[in-house]
Parts: structure tokens; C-alpha cells; sequence
């Protein structure tokens, strides 16, 4: 449910599947991966400024390590103010973090209003760098318009493409 009491709901899903080996999770709490088919994640900002989820990270002593975590053909909605949405849909995100920290990457492809792709790769490594891309093409009127809450007229098309290569971390 959605702490602001509105419908639809914060999160919902068709299918959760999680894989564990049970001496891992009974010893290590360690939770191998977990699958989410087709979640709908609408997350709004209200006027005073809260949001209607919120994840609790808090107190983590005692906290479960989940090693991969896969979204398919997922929605993703985003409102932080009346009118500024931004609505992404067929969300396909792969999280991978192992322990002891290897490469731990994040991926993630979805499709703007406008039916554009946005992708971004995301992979980092202990005191090894970090490599990172997120790329889309942006149209004015359906993808950027109504996420800013711009007026009639704002048109146009914008390549978004950044990278961050990757290089050694210095500490």
C-alpha cells in the first residue's frame, strides 16, 4: 500500500520468485536472487514533501545480503509535483552484488513516453573505478514536456549520451 492512502498503490507485482540454498540463508542470511515479473512501481511526492514509499534502511544490523536482483517488463512511475511525471515502461533492471565485493554492475533499459529506448549500465569494483553509461534520445513534446511541466509548444529532440570510463580509485 501506499503511505499517502491513494490508489494505485506504491508497489505491486504479478509474480515474486526468490532463490535461496537453505544453508546459505540459515548461516549466511544470503538470498541467491529474486526475480519480480511485471512490477508496477508508482511513486508520488505529495505537497508536504513526503513521499508515499519509503524503504527503510535504518537499522541494518541483522540485514539480509541478496546477491542478484532481476525486474522484467516492469513499470516505473515517477510524480514529484501536480503535472511533472516522468512514466517508464517495459523497466528490465539486473542488480548484481556478490560478497565478497567483486565487479557489482547495474543495468537497466525501459522505454520513455515517446516509445525511446533509456539504457544505462552501471558497473563498479572495490578500489578498482568505476564504468558507467546512460544513454536515450529525448523527445521535447512527450518524454521532456510533461516530466518538466513545461508549456505547450517546448518540441525537439535531444541525444543524451554520458559515459564515465573506467580508471582506478585512489584512495
Amino acid at each position: 500500500p501506499s503511505l499517502d492512502g491513494q490508489d494505485p498503490p506504491a508497489l505491486e507485482a504479478r509474480t515474486v520468485q526468490v532463490d535461496i540454498n537453505p544453508w546459505a540463508l540459515g548461516l549466511d542470511k544470503r538470498i541467491r536472487a529474486v526475480r519480480i515479473e511485471q512490477p508496477s512501481i508508482r511513486l508520488r511526492r505529495g505537497e508536504n514533501g513526503a513521499w508515499n514509499f519509503n524503504l527503510n534502511m535504518g537499522n541494518m544490523s541483522g540485514a539480509y545480503h541478496l546477491e542478484q536482483a532481476w525486474v522484467q517488463d516492469g513499470l516505473l512511475s515517477v510524480e514529484w509535483s501536480a503535472g511533472r511525471k516522468l512514466e517508464l515502461k517495459d523497466a528490465r533492471i539486473g542488480i548484481v552484488f556478490p560478497d565478497p565485493p567483486v565487479p557489482q554492475s547495474f543495468t537497466f533499459d525501459a522505454k520513455l513516453p515517446s516509445g525511446e529506448a533509456l539504457e544505462g549500465f552501471w558497473m563498479g569494483d572495490v578500489g578498482a573505478g568505476l564504468k558507467a553509461r546512460l544513454q536515450a534520445r529525448l523527445d521535447g513534446e512527450r518524454d521532456v514536456k510533461p516530466a518538466l511541466g513545461l508549456p505547450d509548444g517546448f518540441a525537439g529532440t535531444v541525444e543524451l549520451t554520458m559515459r564515465m570510463p573506467g580508471g582506478r580509485a585512489r584512495v
